[in-house]
């Protein structure tokens, strides 16, 4: 069964709870009218409260959908793997509505 494709509308946190944003969203593939998240975007976190080793700066997508591509990169799923620098965790993601999914 498929997960949800992340979008910008998507809320994506760090572990600790900084807002994390794609650098580079793929603007030319929506769902629900909001850009998709490709998996060689790098997310950028702000406000994100842990001391040590540092606060979450920016994070990564690990794995994203084998299917389902958006300007030859492949989309982000709610169940990507993703990892921070420079603590290491994984970001956390809240897809909202279930209009898309893919596998």
């Amino acid at each position: 069964m498929g997960s949800p494709i992340l979008t910008l509308a998507s809320v994506v946190t760090s572990a600790h709870g900084g807002a994390a944003k794609p650098s580079l969203p793929a603007v030319r593939v929506r769902v629900g009218g909001s850009p998709v998240r490709v998996m060689t975007s790098q997310e950028i976190v702000a406000g994100c409260p842990n001391v040590t080793p540092g606060p979450c700066v920016t994070g990564h997508w690990v794995s994203g959908a084998v299917r389902v591509r958006s300007q030859g990169q492949p989309v982000v799923l709610a169940g990507s793997a993703s990892t921070t620098v420079p603590t290491g965790g994984p970001l956390r993601a809240l897809p909202g509505p279930r209009r898309v999914t893919a596998v």
